[in-house]
C-alpha cells in the first residue's frame, strides 16, 4: 500500500514544516496532480488484455478506457508451451476518447494480446480509490510534489507588495533542487521495461525499427 492523498498533503507540509499556512490542501493537492501527471507521462503501467479474434475484423477496441497508448498487438502462440506470440502489424488511434487498433491484415482466428499503459493512480485524488504507485517511487512523487509547491508558491508572491522585492527567488531556487531530484527519479522509473517479442521475418516493419538486425 503506497501513500495515500491525505498522507502526501501531510508529508508535503512537513517538508517546508509548514501547519498549512502556505502549502494549503488545495495547493498540495494540485502539485500532486501535476507531479502525478508528469510521473505517467514518463513511466506509466505496462498493462494487457486480451481478446478472441473476429475473422475478418480489421479494428478492435481496448477495452480498458484508463489506457494512455498502444504499445504492441500480438497474435497468442498455438505452440505447446503458448508463448511464441506473433506480432502483428496494426495502426492504433483515437476515436470518441478511446484507444482502438487497426490490423493491417485481418485474422481468421485465434486470441489477440493488447500490451498498452494506463496511469498510476493516488488514492484521494480525483475520485481515485488505490494508490497503485509502487512505494519505491513515493519518494520521487513527493519530490514532483514539492518542486511544484514551490512553483506555486513563487508565482504567489511576484505581483505581492513586499518590502522585499526579491521574495520569489528563494522559492524559485528551492523549486531547482527538487526539480533537478525528480527528474532524476523518472529517468530511474522510465528505465522499467515490457516483454518484447521480435519481427518475424515475414513480417518485418521499418529498418529502423526497435528489432533491426535481430538475430533470427
Amino acid at each position: 500500500m503506497t501513500q495515500t492523498l491525505t498522507q502526501l498533503i501531510s508529508q508535503i507540509q512537513s517538508m517546508f514544516i509548514d501547519d498549512g499556512t502556505r502549502f494549503t490542501a488545495p495547493t498540495c493537492t494540485a502539485a500532486v496532480r501535476q507531479a502525478l501527471k508528469d510521473f505517467n507521462a514518463a513511466a506509466p503501467v505496462h498493462a494487457a488484455e486480451t481478446q478472441a479474434v473476429v475473422a475478418g475484423q480489421y479494428d478492435y477496441e481496448i477495452a480498458d478506457l484508463t489506457c494512455l497508448g498502444v504499445v504492441d498487438v500480438l497474435l497468442e502462440g498455438t505452440d505447446p508451451a503458448g508463448e511464441n506470440h506473433i506480432p502483428q502489424l496494426y495502426n492504433p488511434y483515437v476515436e470518441d476518447g478511446r484507444w482502438w487498433i487497426r490490423l493491417q491484415t485481418p485474422l481468421g482466428s485465434g486470441t489477440l494480446i493488447f500490451r498498452y499503459t494506463v496511469p498510476y493512480t493516488v488514492s484521494g485524488l480525483d475520485s481515485s480509490v488505490e494508490s497503485t504507485l509502487p512505494a519505491l517511487f513515493d519518494a520521487v512523487l513527493l519530490d514532483g510534489a514539492c518542486y511544484y509547491c514551490c512553483v506555486i508558491r513563487a508565482a504567489s508572491r511576484i505581483e505581492q507588495i513586499n518590502l522585499n522585492a526579491n521574495v520569489p527567488e528563494p522559492w524559485q531556487a528551492i523549486a531547482g533542487l527538487y526539480r533537478t531530484a525528480f527528474e532524476a527519479g523518472l529517468a530511474l522509473a522510465a528505465r522499467q521495461s515490457f516483454a518484447k517479442v521480435p519481427d518475424q521475418p515475414w513480417q518485418p516493419r521499418a529498418w529502423n525499427d526497435a528489432w533491426h538486425n535481430w538475430p533470427s
